[in-house]
């Protein structure tokens, strides 16, 4: 039983490192262990400074994707921070005392005006 396991760990191992070879070449100039794959981490986003104004609902909510929201109120604006990509949505509340809330528009904070420093 331990043998078998064995022999098919070690296929794998050997399918793994002839896939890893097709996939990911080493570079002759460097080890293979230099070589590094680009994580998602490894270039953080951009924090954009993003302003929105409020003309046209008795009051708006920026919901955020991490979950915090941002109320504006009627002719108001407010600037705020966000990541490049997020998508952020604006929701319009006409009675504060309900839950119920209409969604505007689903945005990038990409497309949100740039804020005046």
């Amino acid at each position: 039983m331990i043998a078998v396991h064995r022999l098919r760990h070690c296929r794998w191992r050997r399918r793994v490192k002839q896939l890893n070879f097709l996939v990911y070449p080493r570079e002759p100039s460097r080890p293979l262990t230099e070589i590094r794959m680009n994580a998602p981490t490894s270039h953080p986003p951009k924090k954009l400074r993003r302003q929105y104004t409020n003309s046209d609902y008795p009051m708006v909510v920026l919901k955020f994707e991490d979950g915090h929201e941002i109320k504006i109120y009627q002719k108001t604006g407010k600037i705020f921070d966000a990541w490049s990509g997020e998508t952020i949505k604006i929701m319009a509340v006409y009675d504060p005392t309900s839950k119920d809330w209409e969604l505007v528009e689903a945005r990038k904070s990409d497309a949100f005006e740039a804020a005046a420093d």
